[in-house]
């Protein structure tokens, strides 16, 4: 059963049966009103800081309509929504969270948990705190202190169980 806004049903059941190895494609589309709409200008940040670089390597390749890059921003336009588990993504139409991703909809709760389930090996994770905080060290010697503080294995952890929760 496809949801409700679901618009690319063909990309959907190719995804379903296996055929499409990358996921689904992003498309924006000309639109009047994108509520939430303001999180895009903090895609160039999120994407300055490292957020989807080596993505795959770390935690892996999902398979399906929905790639690891897509979870990740729609976990990140989560907490810049302050929408803090997956439970309260209900609350909002996932026609319009999905324009923000530049699909037709956002995944449901099931699928979101599923997905990030399959994401948030300890080990994984860790590696991928790792090698950010090296990035960003690297990049701003100066904030070195800081920047430890702020991204600590248990600070991830932590995110993805309240996620789950």
């Amino acid at each position: 059963m496809l949801g409700t806004a679901c618009t690319r049903v063909e990309e959907r059941i190719q995804a379903a049966l296996g055929e499409q190895e990358k996921g689904a494609s992003i498309e924006f589309e000309s639109c009047l009103d994108v509520p939430k709409g303001g999180v895009l200008c903090a895609l160039p940040a999120l994407l300055g800081n490292g957020l989807l670089n080596d993505i795959e390597r770390h935690l892996g390749k999902l398979t399906g309509y929905y790639q690891t890059f897509h979870i990740l921003l729609l976990l990140a336009f989560m907490g810049l929504c302050r929408i803090k588990n997956a439970e309260q993504l209900r609350e909002h139409a996932p026609g319009e969270f999905g324009k923000l991703l530049g699909l037709d909809r956002a995944p449901e709760v099931r699928c979101l948990r599923s997905k990030v389930k399959g994401l948030a090996e300890p080990k994984s994770v860790e590696s991928w705190a790792a090698d950010l905080s090296r990035q960003w060290m690297e990049n701003e010697p100066e904030a070195a202190g800081t920047l430890t503080a702020c991204f600590t294995r248990k600070t991830l952890l932590t995110g993805y169980h309240r996620l789950l929760g």
